[in-house]
């Protein structure tokens, strides 16, 4: 089920926000959370609709885990139907290893949305589908232009959170500001197999290294298997 907006996009505008929050991963959505508790009026924005895929290992450690529990989401993962982790095979050359690794798998399409759906019920606004960027400073309020659907709504806040991650649009124009990709920067790649082979079991994550990269592998809450890999551009191109 799609994640509703919780206020028209025309609404976010004739609001004076405590903080507006840019990408609802699981920073945004868990910062954005936590302000809301704390008695903050939060708008969250994401140029997503959710529940949306995202290319990620799918695996919550226990500092992850304990993160969660922390501030009183200690059920969520498990509500979504992790799979609990138990060991790693990890596979470099001809050579095999099987270690310990405690955790949980689960797809960043449901937890991400769950985390969304926590920060609304703490009382966060959400506009989904939304592109946002810092306007010119209106005095002491920061001011976004929210863009949907070819309309354009400037929303108003004390402060502007960014964690929209790697493909960072907010501050773009900013004086000074540019993103950069570091030489050598590795490329990010997944899919979700619906078939593969049995050898693949659920509770053991699976790691395949080489000098150009590393493939990671794990059975995630539905049974399909999660594949994420970073690789190195030369190896991509040959």
């Amino acid at each position: 089920m799609v994640i509703a907006a919780t206020l028209s996009q025309a609404d976010a505008g004739t609001r004076s926000w405590d903080v507006i929050v840019v990408g609802a991963g699981p920073a945004g959505s868990l910062a954005s959370r936590e302000l809301a508790r704390q008695g903050a009026s939060v708008l969250l924005v994401d140029k997503a609709s959710f529940p949306r895929a995202k290319v990620c290992g799918g695996c919550l450690n226990l500092q992850a885990l304990a993160t969660l529990s922390s501030v009183g989401l200690g059920e969520l993962a498990g509500r979504c139907g992790a799979v609990p982790l138990a060991h790693l095979n990890l596979a470099v050359a001809r050579s095999q290893a099987t270690l310990s690794l405690p955790g949980m798998a689960l797809s960043r399409e449901v937890f991400d949305a769950a985390l969304v759906e926590a920060a609304i019920e703490a009382g966060v606004h959400f506009l989904p589908g939304t592109h946002a960027q810092l306007a010119p400073v209106a005095g002491a309020m920061r001011a976004v232009a929210l863009r949907h659907k070819g309309q354009e709504t400037v929303a108003r806040a004390q402060v502007v959170l960014g964690a929209d991650g790697l493909g960072d649009r907010l501050l773009a124009g900013e004086a000074g500001y540019r993103t950069v990709v570091e030489p050598g920067a590795r490329l990010g790649a997944g899919v979700i197999a619906k078939e593969f082979p049995a050898f693949f079991a659920s509770g053991t994550v699976y790691m395949a290294c080489g000098s150009a990269g590393y493939v990671g592998l794990v059975r995630i809450e539905d049974g399909r298997l999660n594949v994420a890999a970073a690789l190195d551009a030369a190896l991509v191109k040959q």
